[in-house]
């Protein structure tokens, strides 16, 4: 900084207010690593509405912007100057004039900057989103890197953000409380949720090309009555940058900026796990008993070929504890890209790890506080793709439909556990949500009856229900052999269908399974007379 700041300060308001004697707002931020030190100038009435000066008072390079109030106020609200202004605002400020008129449109400009970073994070993970507990510095994070092509100050502060943070949070902790109010967000213990209606919506409108257009062609009327000359002042690097380096975001020269995942948390049974954080099999076992005393741990596969399922076998307090730890590997080409390919049309399955890490922990968040059976999860290291969950202890429900098909029907034990099973997908779906994986082997069944959903991987908000009922129906049908009596086929699938109807679901989604665009996708697993006996079950038609 200067020496004299009194008269450096003096020198920044003359320069001003000779090109703008009507100014309404003036403000400065310091320079860092030798970029020169940023003045806004806010003015009425300023000819040409917008000017830019590269300027040197008592060796300090100064770039001073000097913006029509109009103009800048366009800028905040509709990006009129691709927020080469109103960017400035997310700095830190040295003000000189009109403190309150900054502090105001600064504070719309920070919600506007929020929203957007918010619907981001529900296009980016359409699932999890609504589980996040978001630290608020991620959105000065998601700011500034975004900001950091336009002004080199930027990237400096993101290094800077741990120890600068409640400097930077100026402005939006209002910012924040203004969209808590418009129930676009709730913040608890000073971290941000954000509302499930706000993600809906954003997934719903997606990333409009249309109406990225018509902001575009709005961003350049604008600066077409600004005139060839003041557009190329207005995006002129300052002294000692190219032109190459004035245009290329800062993420593409800097790899190594901190991430802003790190602010992201998913709330566990262990505590908050960071979106960046890597996790070994000795922090897991911390987690699991904090007091240090886990040990002897042991891995072994648990579950198909197809799926990296571990069951985690540890002492503690000298007795034996289990605990399931899955990895979600990008299942190419081995599992789900081809089911994906095979039930196209039908059901939309995700493929890649990550998508299916964070339809887990969001259904499975989901369905806890709806009160259905899931396991809790204790851990999720979203680094690694590895989530800890709790250990079910059970029958898996494959065992008790192969008996119910067996003999001509289920007896009392079988009938009475798939009418809960259906009970269980009608909650689901009561809840709003979907399994998309419904096979019977997802379910465990518990010396109490009760059947417990272990895989959501293909959960989902929304969702197609009728799907759930149809793959539950026809892949039980697939253990039925050659020589069982189909009276078992139907009775199986009519003590379901009780049980979804007495626990709310609808008869119309029981008869939509039965149509052929359900049934066709599973004639390679399942045998057309069982096929077929189940579609005229679930059609309520005996015989």
């Amino acid at each position: 900084m200067p020496r004299d700041l009194r008269e450096f300060e003096e020198r920044i308001r003359n320069e001003a207010e000779s090109v703008a004697p009507d100014i309404v707002a003036l403000a400065y931020t310091e320079p860092t690593d030798g970029a020169p030190l940023t003045v806004l100038a806010v003015a009425e009435g300023l000819p040409g509405r917008v000017r830019r000066l590269l300027r040197t008072f008592q060796g300090t390079r100064v770039e001073l912007l000097i913006v029509d109030r109009r103009l800048f106020e366009s800028d905040v609200k509709a990006s009129a100057l691709f927020e080469v202004a109103a960017g400035r605002l997310l700095l830190p400020l040295t003000t000189l004039k009109g403190d309150g008129y900054l502090a105001r449109w600064g504070r719309r400009y920070k919600q506007r900057k929020i929203r957007e970073s918010l619907a981001g994070l529900a296009l980016d993970h359409p699932e999890l989103s609504r589980e996040f507990l978001i630290d608020p510095r991620y959105f000065v994070h998601d700011n500034l890197l975004r900001l950091s092509h336009l002004l080199p100050q930027a990237s400096q502060l993101l290094y800077a953000l741990d120890e600068e943070g409640q400097r930077l949070l100026k402005g939006y902790t209002e910012a924040l409380r203004d969209l808590e109010r418009a129930g676009i967000i709730e913040i608890r213990d000073g971290l941000v949720a954000v509302d499930s209606g706000f993600v809906d919506s954003i997934l719903k409108r997606g990333a409009s090309v249309s109406g990225q257009l018509t902001r575009a062609q709005r961003q350049l009327s604008s600066l077409l009555k600004i005139g060839p000359s003041g557009v190329v002042d207005l995006f002129r690097p300052p002294p000692g940058r190219s032109v190459v380096e004035g245009l290329l975001p800062a993420a593409f020269r800097a790899s190594d900026l901190p991430r802003p995942d790190r602010f992201l948390h998913f709330s566990t049974a262990t505590g908050l796990a960071p979106l960046s954080e890597s996790t070994s099999i000795e922090e897991l076992l911390a987690m699991l008993d904090p007091q240090g005393r886990a040990g002897d741990a042991r891995l072994r596969r648990f579950g198909g070929v197809l799926n990296e399922v571990y069951l985690l076998t540890y002492t503690a307090d000298g007795a034996t504890r289990r605990a399931i730890v899955k990895r979600y590997p990008n299942w190419v080409s081995l599992k789900w890209a081809p089911l994906a390919l095979w039930t196209l049309g039908t059901q939309n399955f995700a493929v890649l790890g990550r998508s299916r890490m964070e339809r887990e922990c969001a259904t499975t968040s989901l369905l806890r506080r709806s009160g259905v059976p899931v396991p809790q999860i204790l851990h999720a290291s979203f680094e690694d793709r590895l989530l800890l969950r709790e250990y079910v202890e059970g029958v898996n429900l494959v065992e008790i439909v192969k008996a119910a098909l067996r003999g001509g029907g289920p007896g009392d034990r079988e009938g009475e556990v798939l009418r809960r099973v259906g009970e269980t997908v009608a909650a689901v779906h009561g809840a709003g949500a979907t399994l998309g994986d419904c096979k019977p082997e997802n379910f465990i069944v518990t010396a109490a009856g009760v059947p417990v959903i272990v895989d959501l991987e293909q959960g989902a908000r929304g969702g197609n229900e009728t799907w759930d009922l149809a793959e539950f129906l026809y892949f039980s049908g697939h253990y039925a052999r050659p020589l069982d009596p189909l009276t078992g086929v139907a009775e199986m699938t009519r003590c379901f269908m009780e049980g979804y109807v007495e626990g709310g679901g609808s008869r119309r989604r029981l008869a939509e399974a039965a149509g052929i665009r359900y049934a066709k996708v599973f004639t390679p697993l399942t045998s057309p007379q069982v096929i077929y006996t189940i579609a005229k079950t679930c059609r309520g038609r005996r015989g």
